[in-house]
C-alpha cells in the first residue's frame, strides 16, 4: 500500500439541508428521486499545488413526494504531492477531489437521515471519471466558507 498523491488538507459543509417531507408515505415510492451533483475547481496556489474543490448535491422530485429533500454543499482543500506529474494534476483533482467529498457527504446524509422520521437514506455511489455538470468559479471569488 502506498500514500495517495492527492492530500486532503481540510473540508467543511457551508450548506446542509436535509428536510423530511411530511407528504411522503412509505408505500413503495422510491426513496430518492434524481440526484444532481455540480462541481467547481479552483487552483489556490500554483507553487504549493493547492486546489479548492466544491460539490453540491441536490435531490429533486416533481411527480411524487420523497422522504427527504437534500441540498448540501461541501468544500475541500487539497494539495497534490510534489512528485506527481504536473501534466496529470488537473485530471487527478477533477476525479479524486469530488470522489473524496462525495463519499464524506454520502455518510453525512446517511447519519442525519437515520434520525429522521423516514429512516436512513443511502444515496448511490458515483464515479467522477467523467465529471458531472461543472460550473466555473468566478474570478476573484473564494469557494463558500463557513
Amino acid at each position: 500500500m502506498r500514500e495517495t498523491s492527492l492530500l486532503l488538507e481540510r473540508y467543511f459543509y457551508p450548506k446542509i439541508s436535509i428536510q423530511a417531507d411530511p407528504k411522503y408515505s412509505p408505500s413503495g415510492t422510491p426513496l430518492l428521486a434524481e440526484i444532481g451533483v455540480n462541481t467547481q475547481f479552483k487552483k489556490v496556489s500554483e507553487a504549493e499545488r493547492k486546489w479548492a474543490v466544491t460539490i453540491r448535491i441536490r435531490t429533486s422530485a416533481k411527480e411524487y413526494p420523497v422522504p427527504y429533500k437534500i441540498d448540501l454543499s461541501a468544500v475541500g482543500y487539497f494539495r497534490i504531492a510534489p512528485n506527481y506529474p504536473e501534466a496529470e494534476m488537473e485530471k487527478l483533482i477533477r476525479i479524486g477531489g469530488p470522489t473524496v467529498l462525495y463519499s464524506s457527504a454520502r455518510e453525512l446524509i446517511l447519519t442525519i437521515s437515520s434520525r429522521g422520521p423516514w429512516g436512513p437514506v443511502f444515496i448511490p455511489s458515483m464515479s467522477f471519471l467523467e465529471t458531472p455538470k461543472e460550473t466555473q468559479q468566478p474570478k476573484g471569488k473564494k469557494p463558500e466558507e463557513d
